[in-house]
């Protein structure tokens, strides 16, 4: 081409800038006339150019060397048929790599470096642009076909467990952004601390400052989910700063270095950052062991796309249990319900396989063993942890998590004390960003994480019995008040982490 990156980018700037009507139509030509002529260049090692190569090897094979024997009719007629195919193909090849070269792709469409010439360098190759700005995709795996799962598992990072689109997005934009340019999203606040978003949230970090943005109140007519603005920006290298931001301010929350945000392995982006209140959570940390070390945390069944054959209203046969959902759950108490799950993994996969075609089943029935086991039971949605006990061939629907312990020193009634506690409530809060006030999740990666004093036999066979009453009480009647039996199971859990006057005046004013 006659032209070269400087000459298209002055046309560019000319353009945007143009001085009058004529100049700018002047410009809008040369633009043209500079696409036009544009031609691509194509590597030797194209696979196009690789195919083509080959089949006109073969296609010269077959009809340029002499036959030994002449070919019968039959032989002459699949010869016809191969020549023929062999050169539809290549002419087809053929046409494909010189609309390449001659950018016949771009005719009709968005090329970014016709539009924005100044993310090229004077030599053409790509430097990134200054900012990197949008609303990306809330897509679930469930919805992600297996191909494109694939695809996107062996190209991103981020691209792993049960990942959402937007991660990869964010993933995307960190790497055309030039160093110095900014990025910043408005996406689900359940980035903020989900266990799934690690690797985004490292990338997010890395050698830059970041901001995050609370956003109070509904963003998005048809998005159920709450909004957050996450920024990287290199300009405050080092800092992380958190806001909320309403109808009428913008507020400042917190700030502390970035460093401080990546010393926690799963890199969580903590709202609320003060150095009193993490004075107090170390305090509360110390001399635990995680719920993670000691119990096994799990999800409920998903239906997927076989709502209306999973979950019935009535007792089909020995299979069918009453399955509970995150509404019939309480603190101490689970409600009745009117729901059966008809329990039956292979069978109801094969139905899911059938409807779901290509996409990826959405169904998780679990495993039997969860349900057939006594355990914690906690709501799903919430801003604090909503627990209560249940007995083996309980059920649960995924609005339902459960917590069944597995080491013996720790009785399951004495944790679910604790869990129920104003200090768990105080330090659930304190410790985990939900980005907004819409659907909050309790996220298992959370509940995993809580510190769990191991107290001596007498104090959990007192909390136990005490959980007990509550649960007896509330069992009779769920509008009981608990109230004193609680006061009484908080004032042992103070003394149980040592807590002072100062501290627990802290831990009840949230």
């Amino acid at each position: 081409s006659k032209w070269n990156i400087d000459t298209y980018k002055i046309a560019v700037d000319t353009y945007r800038n143009a001085e009058s009507k004529e100049q700018k139509r002047e410009m809008e030509r040369l633009i043209a006339e500079i696409k036009s002529d544009f031609r691509s260049e194509i590597s030797l090692n194209d696979p196009k150019l690789k195919k083509l190569r080959k089949l006109s090897g073969e296609l010269f094979q077959m009809t340029q060397q002499t036959q030994l024997f002449e070919m019968s009719k039959k032989e002459n007629a699949v010869w016809n048929k191969k020549v023929t195919q062999l050169t539809e193909e290549i002419k087809k090849l053929e046409t494909e790599i010189e609309d390449i070269k001659a950018n016949k792709i771009f005719e009709n469409a968005f090329e970014w470096r016709f539009e924005f010439p100044e993310v090229l360098n004077d030599d053409g190759d790509f430097v990134g642009f200054d900012v990197v700005i949008g609303n990306p995709p809330y897509i679930g795996i469930e919805d992600i076909t297996w191909d494109y799962r694939r695809f996107y598992e062996t190209v991103y990072k981020t691209a792993t467990g049960r990942f959402d689109l937007y991660s990869l997005f964010i993933e995307k934009a960190m790497q055309v952004k030039q160093p110095t340019g900014v990025f910043t999203y408005i996406i689900p606040g359940k980035f903020l601390n989900n266990k799934q978003f690690v690797t985004a949230r490292k990338i997010v970090c890395d050698n830059h400052g970041v901001t995050v943005v609370k956003i109070d109140g509904k963003v998005f007519e048809d998005a159920q989910v709450d909004s957050v603005i996450v920024e990287n920006y290199p300009a405050v290298k080092y800092k992380y700063k958190a806001f909320k931001i309403t109808m009428q301010e913008l507020q400042s929350i917190s700030e502390t270095d970035v460093s401080s945000i990546l010393q926690d392995k799963e890199i969580i982006f903590r709202l609320e950052i003060n150095t009193k209140f993490d004075n107090l959570i170390s305090k509360i940390e110390s001399d635990t062991l995680r719920v993670k070390e000691i119990a096994e945390v799990k999800d409920g069944i998903v239906a997927g796309g076989i709502k209306d054959l999973l979950f019935v209203d009535k007792k089909i046969d020995k299979d069918s249990h009453k399955l509970y959902f995150g509404k019939n759950l309480s603190r101490f108490h689970l409600g009745k319900t009117a729901v059966w799950v008809n329990y039956k993994p292979e069978e109801m996969m094969k139905q899911e396989i059938k409807r779901q075609g290509n996409k990826r089943t959405g169904l998780w029935m679990r495993d039997k063993k969860i349900f057939e086991r006594d355990k914690i039971i906690y709501r799903k949605v919430g801003k604090e942890l909503i627990a209560s006990y249940a007995d083996k061939g309980i059920y649960y629907e995924q609005t339902i998590h459960s917590c069944h312990i597995t080491d013996k020193k720790f009785k399951t009634k004495f944790v679910l004390g604790l869990f129920n506690s104003t200090v768990f409530k105080f330090y659930y809060r304190k410790t985990n960003s939900q980005g907004g006030d819409i659907f909050p999740q309790v996220r298992i990666s959370s509940v995993e994480n809580l510190p769990l004093k191991l107290a001596d036999t007498k104090t959990q066979e007192i909390i136990e019995a005490i959980v007990d009453q509550i649960l007896t009480k509330k069992s009779q009647d769920n509008s009981a008040d608990t109230t004193e039996l609680e006061n009484q199971i908080d004032q042992l859990v103070y003394q149980l982490y040592d807590l002072n006057e100062e501290e627990i005046k802290i831990i009840e004013e949230i």
